[in-house]
């Protein structure tokens, strides 16, 4: 025993000033069954103490994948051996966390999430040695630049940590140069480099709602206190302010809210609760029109349970109309509650936008609008109810041509609001949908009885979908707490091809550029680019890999596949990626 105890002595001060292989070199000859010989509780404690400054030593040393094929499961062998013979250890713990982060830093691809994920817990105990909360902070920075992510790179290395160990601090002082530099406009390095994103927008309140304008030159934003602010995207720039909501929020009238631009850019709504809708002009900078439309009243929203209520606005794809639809993110729409389903939740409203009018409303009693969507020619409107119905309507004569009980329920908790699980070929003459019994249907509208149904598989629904211009429908299949799939089918032979399996996370929202070859997707935090070809990942905007939270992340997300841009609320501030061709 003390034989090994000098080791850790010796190879504790090789390590603190970087004189790895000089600790590499005391270990070499250990084989697993030294490692693995434990006497008593202090022996495996000393072993593990030993072991990882073993591996610490060999990740320094480039030898990485020795660490990874070899000793990283030998490490965890020894940790759970020791726990099942002395039981649970703290320090123990705390080396296998420490192995497990810094590891994780030297892969191949690094997981900031797992990084994050794995010291934050620690960090926020605040019962580590000043020389451990170093290193890991000093890891969890590394892992930010090494993602791109510079802002909170440089954020943690603002923290003022300081290490009597000189390895550690010229490291600490390496990787904070290295981001000045990134960050310095002047070297261009910034782009170069391919940073994940830079941030505007820093407000008072954390952000409700946010919105990049088509063409990716303007960002709005919307406060939690009712704020609303529109931003340069480029520059950061604030050019126009609007308080007329604030009195709202402060007598707790408007918690929630949606941003959306026109297709043109040149118009900016504004969904709040109960029917108020507001469309600003992005060229002369002022209020264009408002709506109030009939919404659920203020003060039945929290006697009956209904929370994020928020009123949606879609436009058609050439603006010719707009759809509003009085909604709630969050609540039970089969009634399981208790409460029944609000009339104004089963109300839709479609407006000609030039002139201003009312041109068709329509009530669903008792059910919940789920999804709606404008064909591509402007002439035909589909709408689904959550677990009823699907209709299709004809706008100017509002007369219905299709309509089927069969419409999916998700079972999601925050997916009550609207989804994207209907969408319009590029010709207008079809409509695929999610639907009940895991199953999507395809509607050959103007054919009688063309409707072909394609089967999931297992309990799969679909929670997001999109037709391209060449009839492949794309739709990513969930189960709760099961990886999603990504797949792909021709409308010719409903062939299944799958793009990718993902995380455990329900899609929200899918969008994909075919002449740039990209799919963007986006849930409640998380964003994506991928391939669109192939379903290869190209780039991933995942709060959960900047800093550590214990709770849920949610996210206000807006892409713009036009211009290969990405805008994420994050706290006070908005977080603006872009796509590899915008960096080039």
């Amino acid at each position: 025993m003390l034989f090994i105890e000098q080791k850790i002595n010796r190879a504790t001060k090789n390590n603190a000033r970087g004189s790895f292989i000089q600790t590499v070199r005391l270990f070499a000859k250990y084989t697993e069954k030294d490692w693995l010989s434990l006497t008593s509780k202090q022996s495996w404690l000393t072993r593990m103490k030993a072991f990882y400054l073993y591996i610490e030593a060999l990740l320094y040393s480039e030898q990485v994948e020795k660490v990874e094929n070899q000793y990283f499961e030998l490490f965890k062998n020894i940790y759970t051996r020791g726990c099942d013979t002395y039981g649970y250890d703290k320090t123990a713990s705390l080396l296998l966390q420490l192995v497990e982060g810094s590891l994780a830093v030297f892969q191949q691809y690094v997981d900031p999430g797992k990084v994050m994920r794995t010291f934050g817990p620690l960090l926020e105990s605040g019962r580590l040695k000043p020389e451990i909360i170093f290193k890991m902070t000093y890891y969890m920075a590394l892992a930010n630049v090494k993602d791109g992510n510079l802002v909170d790179a440089k954020a943690k290395l603002s923290s003022g940590l300081e290490t009597k160990e000189p390895f550690w601090n010229s490291k600490w002082q390496e990787l904070c140069y290295t981001v000045e530099e990134l960050l310095d406009p002047g070297t261009g390095a910034m782009k170069a480099n391919n940073s994940l994103f830079e941030e505007i927008a820093h407000g008072q309140r954390w952000i409700g709602d946010t919105a990049l304008s088509p063409d990716g030159s303007l960002t709005a934003v919307m406060y939690m206190g009712g704020l609303l602010k529109i931003f340069k995207t480029e520059s950061g720039e604030e050019i126009f302010v609007c308080t007329d909501h604030v009195l709202l929020f402060e007598e707790e009238k408007a918690t929630h809210m949606r941003l959306a631009f026109s297709p043109d850019g040149c118009f900016l709504t504004l969904g709040l609760g109960v029917g108020i809708v507001k469309i600003y002009d992005m060229k002369l900078f002022k209020l264009h029109a408002e709506y109030h439309l009939p919404g659920l009243f203020w003060e039945d929203i929290e006697p009956n349970a209904y929370y994020k209520e928020y009123t949606y606005v879609q436009f058609s794809p050439f603006q010719k109309y707009m759809v509003v639809v009085p909604t709630a993110e969050n609540y039970d729409p089969q009634g399981d509650n208790g409460y029944p389903i609000p009339e104004q939740y089963g109300t839709f409203y479609i407006i000609d936008f030039s002139t201003g009018d009312v041109v068709f409303e329509h009530t669903y009693k008792d059910r919940k609008i789920g999804a709606v969507s404008f064909s591509p020619d402007e002439q035909l409107f589909a709408v689904a109810l959550l677990g009823e119905e699907v209709d299709i309507w004809k706008i100017q004569s509002q007369s219905l041509i299709f309509t089927s009980n069969d419409f999916v329920w998700l079972g999601l908790s925050d997916r009550v609001g609207m989804t994207q699980t209907l969408s319009f070929s590029a010709q207008s003459d079809r409509l695929v949908y999610a639907a009940k019994e895991n199953r999507l249907v395809v509607v050959k509208l103007f054919q009688p009885d063309a409707i072909y149904s394609i089967d999931l598989g297992g309990n799969y629904k679909a929670c997001a979908l999109h037709v391209d211009s060449q009839d492949h429908i794309i739709a990513v299949k969930y189960i709760s707490n099961r990886p999603v799939i990504l797949c792909k089918w021709k409308m010719s032979d409903f062939k299944e091809e799958v793009l990718f399996t993902g995380g455990t996370y329900a899609v929200k929202e899918l969008l994909v550029d075919e002449d740039q070859d990209e799919l963007w997707l986006f849930d409640t935090s998380i964003a994506e680019l991928r391939k669109y070809s192939t379903g290869s990942l190209i780039r991933k905007w995942d709060p959960y890999g900047w800093w550590y939270s214990y709770s849920v992340i949610f996210s206000s997300i807006s892409i713009s596949s036009q211009v290969g841009m990405v805008a994420i609320s994050h706290k006070e501030a908005v977080r603006i990626g872009r796509s590899e061709r915008e960096l080039s």
